[in-house]
């Protein structure tokens, strides 16, 4: 699923942010999820040495 730069970028920030000790070697937007008004993108996210 293709994802804009600043969406890469916004998301890239925050796991940075959240694991800053375990760098992050794979960003990739998988979903898009609706709940009736609300929207929700699904990542996958890898670092060296965990998932997310």
């Amino acid at each position: 699923m293709k994802a804009t730069p600043s969406e890469r970028s916004e998301v890239l920030i925050h796991f940075k942010n959240q694991m800053a000790d375990d760098p992050v070697v794979h960003l990739e937007k998988v979903a898009v999820e609706r709940a009736g008004a609300d929207v929700n993108d699904i990542w996958d996210v890898h670092y060296k040495n965990s998932r997310w």
